[in-house]
């Protein structure tokens, strides 16, 4: 028999509506030269350790 403290996990909760069903998708278009100098500082990085980790 389930505890009257927890809640029923599959009910609808209050809360569902503040992010909005019909709200957009946010997109994120990460800039390629950014993200190509990001990798070959951690490839310097790697490169440059004493010992594998």
């Amino acid at each position: 028999m389930a505890s009257s403290r927890q809640s029923d996990l599959f009910q609808q909760d209050e809360q569902s509506g503040l992010f909005g069903e019909n709200a957009p998708t946010p997109e994120y278009r990460a800039d390629p030269d950014s993200v190509r100098a990001e990798l070959y500082k951690i490839l310097a990085e790697a490169r440059a350790a004493q010992k594998l980790p």
